[in-house]
């Protein structure tokens, strides 16, 4: 499962599904793997395109069940903000992995997207917050509030 296809999150999805690797694909992702591999394919000859058809698809409602059935307690809920195709995976110890989802304190008034994001990450009572590219945080005390 990548939180959003943009190349530092999800360049090596081809190589993981040649090795046999399970990929899931979530409801609102799947378009921007064209844009992704693209942009890839102009600077990265020795990339493993996506094989489309091999990517698991699942609704994100039924993800609660499907993660259950290989042991793992949490869900994934759409989180678009940063890119449309964003995913956070919330488990049920009230974690959240949120991939590139601007933290709450740098988050323009304006932005409903990013906002309403968040709320549904809240909704969920969550605590603890690991982003990609920035330290691990307590919601309540998130960068830039």
């Amino acid at each position: 499962m990548v939180t959003h296809f943009h190349m530092d999150h999800a360049g090596l999805i081809g190589e993981f599904l040649e090795r046999g690797i399970a990929c899931f694909i979530f409801e609102n992702q799947g378009e921007g793997i064209d844009d992704m591999e693209r942009i890839i394919g102009r600077t990265c000859k020795e990339y493993t395109p996506i094989r489309k058809e091999a990517l698991l698809r699942i609704e994100s409602p039924a993800s609660r069940d499907h993660l259950a059935g290989l042991g793992i307690r949490a869900e994934v809920i759409l989180t678009p903000g940063h890119s449309p195709d964003s995913v956070s995976y919330i488990s049920d110890e009230g974690e959240a992995i949120i991939g590139d989802l601007p933290p709450p304190g740098q988050i323009m008034p304006d932005d409903t997207e990013c906002l309403a994001s968040w709320e549904a990450i809240r909704r969920k009572k969550v605590r603890t917050i690991y982003p990609s590219h920035a330290a691990v945080f307590e919601l309540e005390d998130s960068p830039g509030d």
